[in-house]
């Protein structure tokens, strides 16, 4: 019994088909950046990249990155087998105004139905200093003050095992949870004011440099091995019933 399953077990390593190629979802260009007083900037440069951090207008304090992604078409449950989101990292501002200590982490949100950062939208997007009521953390310092990491820099946060997985994976599909919402956010607080720009730059839907925009990365489960499997169990049944 032992040697027939070892042998079913090699035959379906041995004729798998190759993984499913990855699927890709473009971010939504009602992205934007959101302070602690829900202010959406939203015009010229500011739609190419938005900063976790503060502008020099800020005087309401701090500002999160905010993507937005159409998951309307995401399989459900054990129909999704990984999800990745891809985010770029531009350039850090004002690196010697920043505290020491100073990081990004990421969040997912939750859903929506609607790609509009309102009233209507979870009300995690809201900047917080803190971790409580952030929505799901995906990934810790993803960036952080003098840590080195080289502009135009790609994070792949998520994959086959994460919470975010079990997230999209309870999405409903009635049409009230068609748009994920995540969140970049300043674990350290920094004062409002001058002196200006300081912060964590990322590209976001509208940057012309299509590679860098943020976007969401998928992967259905690959069939061809599970078959195989089965063939080759159903086969050993009828060898054990003769």
């Amino acid at each position: 019994m032992k040697t027939r399953l070892a042998a079913v077990a090699a035959l379906a390593a041995s004729c798998s088909l190759p993984a499913a190629a990855a699927i890709i979802v473009p971010g939504d260009t009602a992205d934007s950046d959101l302070n602690i007083n829900n202010v959406v900037v939203a015009s010229g440069l500011n739609r190419a990249w938005n900063i976790a951090g503060t502008r020099s207008n800020d005087a309401a304090g701090p500002r999160n990155v905010i993507f937005v992604f159409d998951v309307s078409t995401l399989p459900t449950g054990s129909g999704l087998a990984s999800v990745t989101l891809n985010t770029t990292f531009r350039e850090v501002w004002n690196n010697a105004s920043l505290p020491d200590g100073f990081a990004v982490d990421a969040y997912f949100v939750g859903f929506s139905s609607t790609a509009a950062i309102d009233n209507d939208t979870p009300a995690d997007l809201v900047y917080t200093a803190s971790d409580a009521g952030l929505g799901t953390k995906i990934a810790d310092d993803i960036v952080v003050k003098d840590d080195g990491t080289a502009n135009n820099t790609t994070f792949q946060l998520g994959g086959d095992s994460s919470d975010l997985l079990d997230a999209l994976r309870t999405r409903a599909t009635d049409g009230t949870e068609d748009f994920a919402f995540f969140r970049l956010n300043p674990d350290v607080a920094l004062p409002a004011g001058n002196p200006g720009f300081r912060g964590f730059a990322f590209y976001q839907a509208d940057a012309p440099e299509v590679n860098r925009r943020p976007s969401l990365e998928y992967t259905v489960p690959e069939p061809g091995s599970l078959g195989l499997m089965s063939l080759g169990l159903l086969a050993m049944v009828r060898r054990r019933r003769s």
